[in-house]
């Protein structure tokens, strides 16, 4: 757990499924909605594990590469699944499946499996009390994926920022995704409550070493994108 700071602060926004914390750094609180940004939802997607890693890493070091934009970073939205290296949480269920926003039920044991009912765990309802309670004006949700290149999906009115994040680290932006999402953050977030999400799909596959720094780049840049 990282000390106090004065443009800084670690606070618990809640546990997991096996009482892990869930810890946000909230960089320089003030009157503004805050960016939240947060990664590990899945817990078996390295590189996204690996870019959140860098980001704490920079951005406790030095806050002023935020330039005083209010943000709240979760690093690890699934603490237990990052342990076990798995996409799911220890009950087996796929938080980015168990929003309430077209949420359907699914087959246990399955990769998507979506949980009992909406908003049934923990890591879940940590992210939607975040949401609702802080109102982001922008959200950026950390990923990678087998199945892309890169990219810089967007749910909500989130297309002006993907655009932007595509002139750092190059990867197509796009609403579109190759499979449906039932109860996704995105959903919830992005096309529910209209606020702008982006998700920063990294790819698993031959990912350069230089396209963190990219990517690290392309955050800072939607984070510093208006106010």
């Amino acid at each position: 757990m990282h000390p106090s700071h004065p443009k800084w602060v670690t606070i618990e926004v809640g546990q997991s499924v096996q009482l892990r914390p869930i810890i946000a750094h909230r960089f320089h609180s003030n009157a503004h909605r805050p960016v939240l940004i947060f990664g590990s939802i899945h817990g078996d997607e390295e590189e996204a594990h690996e870019l959140c890693r860098l980001l704490e890493e920079r951005w406790t070091s030095n806050p002023n590469h935020l330039k005083g934009r209010h943000v709240l970073f979760v690093p690890s939205v699934n603490p237990d699944g990052v342990r076990m290296r798995t996409r799911q949480n220890s009950r087996q269920v796929d938080c980015n499946r168990n929003f309430q926003e077209e949420w359907a039920p699914s087959e246990w044991g399955s990769t998507n499996y979506g949980g009992p009912s909406p908003l049934s765990e923990p890591e879940t309802q940590a992210l939607y009390r975040l949401v609702e309670e802080e109102q982001p004006r922008m959200i950026l949700s950390i990923h990678a994926c087998t199945s892309c290149s890169g990219m810089n999906n967007f749910d909500g009115p989130a297309q002006p920022w993907a655009e932007h994040m595509t002139r750092f680290n190059a990867y197509p932006a796009s609403s579109d995704w190759h499979e449906k999402t039932p109860g996704s953050f995105g959903t919830y977030a992005g096309k529910a409550k209209d606020i702008p999400v982006i998700t920063l799909e990294m790819p698993s596959l031959n990912m350069k070493k230089s396209s963190y720094s990219d990517n690290i780049a392309a955050v800072e840049a939607a984070i510093l994108m208006g106010d």
